[in-house]
């Protein structure tokens, strides 16, 4: 028995037209129309004496010998006006076997060669089996799934160009049924199974090889759809950038070509160093992208020219478009510039800033030896993945600038801004090499005339971690301290507008003298003596049976500062966490 299908499956296939012999029957007898009715009339006794079109049959040899009956039979089904419109054939189901064309169909396939064969796009073994089974259960158990899964023909035309085409199917005229050794899983099992799609195995053993019988054909429709697949390739290549692990995708040029739907391209990309006001060429790209105008720009102009240029981009960035530079005036090509693109053999071009917030990041061009190859069109097609290359290269200089770091502190150990400049030129270089696979050797950087006037060992961001929670612990002081000039309710609003007014400096605009000279004269000279004034009134023997004095001694400030804390103050800071008294030691008065 022969088997239709490459894939294993579990269907028996048979070629059938059963279930469109029925609908033609049901016209013969139901139909109010004559010639309806003799139409469908003529079409059965047409094959009546070819059982194995209705009874079905595996020999696909039968498809081209009774291709003209089959054509009649089916020309309801294909319309003549529609079948150099449509991309259209019959199918046995699931098989990458086709029959009726209609001739725009048949064009494509002309096209793509004799040697060309037809088959489903990313479609591995496991997940064909696994579709095959979810059809059984759409069918034959009436579960209510729908597929997911898009499939795709890739047919390449004359030019050389792959074209994607997006498969609808129209399954009308199939029918499923179990053989004897056909195992009827129950509703708990299918609905496991469909709990794990991905357990092939766990599927094959409900649903074993050929156990069950699909009989008919499909009809398909294809869709081109190049321009949307490019895109998602296009995409999913810039996703897959990664400075960590440069891989680039041999197939870019491909899909450009694809995309832009352009026989000859070449593609090209510089980013742009700011620093430097200069173009920089991708060592891992060196294979792939042509930089012919880019080239010439580098090389051509002078650095003066070139700054000019770059700088006029912040301004205006619009892209530049040259269908046929043939048709360019005279006096252009008399420059200098116009010889290089006749000696590489560019005869239409695009060049394209790509730009982030008004500075510019990259340039890319594209070119082609076909003129028309660009126009205003295909520059509106760039609009659809702009966002994802910038996505691409506002992460190539993220890693970047994170790799040369690494490399400064893993060689260089840590070193002062003023400096970094000379030990981030050449870990630049390092980095540059690696990308392009290549050994570089770091210099030792020296600096000539250079006298040291100290050393010193610091850890890095130490003086911003000390400063922030300087700043903590003062508010938190301001904080304890207005809490205290509430309990007095007389005499404390100079203060309490004092400490605002230092509160507010100090979040705002902190200087060097105010955590050292302010804030310790505001309470050695007027806090600590009006508190300690508000205490000397009281008896001693009050102050003896109330007193719960302490000194506060704050070492991060070197204030010589002592609070008389009362009973009701205690409250105040009986809050503070072990961390707190561990900075603050106490002292009985």
């Amino acid at each position: 028995m022969a088997n239709l299908y490459k894939k294993d499956s579990p269907f028996q296939v048979y070629i059938s037209f059963k279930k469109y012999l029925d609908v033609l029957e049901h016209i013969r007898h139901n139909d109010r129309l004559e010639y309806r009715v003799n139409y469908a009339e003529s079409l059965i006794e047409s094959i009546r004496n070819f059982k194995e079109l209705r009874e079905g049959f595996q020999d696909t040899a039968l498809l081209e010998k009774h291709e003209d009956l089959i054509r009649v039979l089916l020309a309801d089904l294909f319309p003549t006006g529609l079948t150099r419109n449509e991309i259209k054939a019959a199918s046995i189901p699931l098989s990458n076997i086709t029959f009726n064309y209609t001739e725009r169909f048949k064009d494509i396939l002309k096209d793509a060669g004799k040697d060309f064969e037809i088959e489903l796009r990313n479609i591995s073994d496991n997940e064909f089996y696994v579709f095959c089974c979810c059809l059984i259960l759409q069918s034959y158990f009436k579960k209510d799934i729908k597929s997911t899964i898009p499939f795709y023909y890739d047919i390449p035309n004359k030019q050389g160009i792959m074209k994607h085409y997006k498969i609808t199917v129209n399954s009308d005229f199939t029918e499923i049924a179990p053989t004897e050794d056909a195992k009827i899983p129950s509703d708990d099992v299918l609905d496991m199974l469909l709990e794990n799609l991905d357990d092939f195995k766990l599927w094959k053993k409900h649903f074993p090889s050929q156990s069950w019988i699909l009989k008919g054909f499909t009809i398909i429709s294809l869709v081109d759809c190049t321009s949307e697949v490019a895109l998602s390739d296009l995409k999913s290549s810039m996703i897959e950038i990664d400075p960590e692990d440069l891989n680039p995708n041999e197939n870019l040029t491909e899909i450009f070509k694809s995309y832009f739907d352009v026989p000859e391209l070449s593609f090209g990309l510089m980013t742009f160093n700011k620093k430097e006001q200069k173009l920089d060429k991708l060592p891992i790209y060196e294979s792939l992208l042509t930089n012919h105008i880019l080239d010439f720009w580098i090389n051509a102009f002078d650095e003066d020219t070139r700054k000019s240029t770059f700088n006029n981009l912040n301004h205006n960035s619009k892209p530049v478009v040259v269908s046929n530079v043939n048709n360019l005036d005279e006096n252009v090509k008399q420059l200098p510039s116009f010889s290089i693109l006749k000696d590489n053999n560019v005869n239409s071009f695009m060049v394209i800033p790509i730009m982030k917030d008004g500075e510019l990041l990259a340039i890319m061009e594209f070119t082609s030896p076909i003129a028309g190859s660009f126009n205003g069109l295909k520059l509106k097609k760039l609009e659809f993945f702009t966002d994802m290359v910038l996505f691409s290269l506002n992460r190539f200089y993220f890693e970047k600038n994170y790799q040369i770091e690494a490399i400064i502190q893993r060689e260089y150990t840590t070193i002062h801004d003023s400096v970094v400049w000379k030990f981030r030129n050449e870990a630049e270089k390092y980095f540059t090499a690696s990308l392009g696979k290549k050994i570089y050797t770091l210099k030792q950087i020296s600096f000539k005339n250079l006298t040291p006037l100290f050393g010193v060992s610091d850890i890095r961001s130490s003086s911003e971690k000390r400063f922030n929670l300087m700043l903590q612990d003062l508010n938190q002081q301001i904080e304890w301290l207005n809490e205290i000039f509430v309990l007095t309710n007389s005499d404390s609003e100079k203060f309490v507008l004092a400490l605002d007014i230092f509160e507010n400096e100090l979040n705002n605009e902190i200087k060097a003298d105010t955590e050292q000279q302010r804030f310790q004269r505001l309470l050695r000279e007027e806090i600590h003596p009006f508190l300690q004034g508000k205490l000397e009134v009281r008896t001693s023997r009050e102050i003896k049976a109330k007193q719960r004095s302490k000194i506060i001694f704050h070492t991060s400030l070197h204030l010589q500062i002592c609070f008389i804390i009362t009973e009701k103050t205690w409250m105040i800071l009986s809050h503070w966490s072990t961390e707190n008294w561990q900075i603050y030691w106490m002292k009985a008065r």
